[in-house]
């Protein structure tokens, strides 16, 4: 309704304009509805100035911290102020780039209810992500399904939240079912169907689609290179399986929707980096690999003696990942088959 409330303004500066021909009305009278009807317009309007002005700083800021807060201050006043649905959706969108924003939240909720199919599609994708940083997985997934089944959504975006939420809530048949489901060969999701072999202990499928992945992606965020980490954990590569959780937590600024949040990727890392604890790690791994997908890093005990290795004793044969090819079976039609026990134990652990 944003969009209706100039239209007295703009009105009065068309009366004011007619009345200034009319010689029996004084000059003042007009001159005083002119100024009134432009101040209104300029009321109503601040929040497109706001937000121009945040477009602006946004393009300015960088990796500035400074910046970085003026930005989400103009980007707030916008959102007060009030913005047409588009503005108000790309607006909230950059605030929850940065975590919960209640400001961003409370400007989204109306346009869920929108009578424009799009905006509420849009409105509940980025409102899902203010739930995901409170740790309200129920409701991220709630509004997402929402945008895809009653909206129409069908963007990239919104599935790729919808299968993190997914993970990150247990509920891997979910996760495993959308990933099966959807034809789309760019890095998140060959990530994400990495991930689904990785759910079956197809280590060496879970690979070879990494390894495809990383050939032509550096992703800025942990999950991936954790991933790819446990997949060399499970052919005793200590050293390979160091570095990816090094690399992971350089990655971990930048968090976002990433499962592996940082007091679990320096845990990962550190363990792996200790003579004493690297091989319980990977032990470890390999015992709870269904809770470790989740977010959840096990607790290990420091062994008797170190080991220093780069490769444990009597590993499997490490196969060649950027040579082998998955087989006849298509990347994406990864099984969804999952027994109800298994479904059970991966939702209780993830809580």
């Amino acid at each position: 309704m944003k969009r209706y409330t100039t239209i007295p303004g703009v009105g009065a500066i068309v009366v004011a304009a007619l009345l200034s021909f009319i010689p029996s009305i004084p000059a003042w009278i007009s001159s005083v509805l002119l100024l009134g009807a432009i101040i209104f317009c300029l009321y109503w309007t601040r929040g497109n100035m706001y937000y121009g002005k945040a477009v602006k700083a946004l393009k300015r800021s960088g990796q500035n911290k400074a910046k970085d807060e003026e930005v989400k201050a103009l980007f707030e006043k916008a959102l007060k102020a009030g913005l047409p649905g588009q503005y108000t959706v790309i607006a909230s969108s950059v605030l929850l780039a940065k975590g919960s924003n209640q400001v961003a939240a409370d400007a989204l909720t109306p346009l869920t209810e929108s009578s424009d199919r799009k905006i509420r599609a849009q409105a509940k994708t980025a409102l899902s992500m203010h739930y995901w940083f409170l740790g309200d997985m129920e409701e991220a997934i709630r509004l997402s399904e929402s945008a895809v089944e009653e909206d129409g959504a069908k963007d990239r975006n919104t599935y790729i939240n919808l299968c993190c939420y997914y993970l990150r809530a247990g509920k891997a048949e979910k996760f495993r079912k959308t990933v099966n489901e959807i034809s789309d060969n760019s890095p998140a999701f060959q990530h994400f169907k990495a991930v689904a072999y990785l759910m079956e202990s197809k280590f060496r499928e879970a690979g070879i689609m990494l390894e495809e992945m990383f050939s032509h992606a550096n992703p800025s965020y942990p999950d991936p290179y954790i991933n790819y980490a446990l997949v060399y954990l499970h052919y005793g590569r200590l050293k390979k399986a160091e570095e990816l959780a090094a690399t992971a937590l350089q990655a971990s600024s930048i968090m976002d929707l990433a499962v592996y949040q940082r007091d679990f990727t320096e845990g990962f890392h550190s363990a792996l980096s200790d003579p004493y604890r690297r091989i319980p790690m990977m032990n470890a791994v390999g015992k709870n690999l269904k809770q470790v997908m989740i977010g959840k890093l096990p607790e290990v005990e420091a062994a008797d003696e170190p080991f220093d290795g780069d490769v444990a004793p009597d590993a499997p044969e490490l196969p060649s990942f950027s040579e082998e090819k998955i087989g006849k079976k298509r990347t994406e039609d990864v099984s969804t088959d999952l027994t109800s026990s298994d479904e059970e134990w991966i939702r209780t652990h993830g809580e």
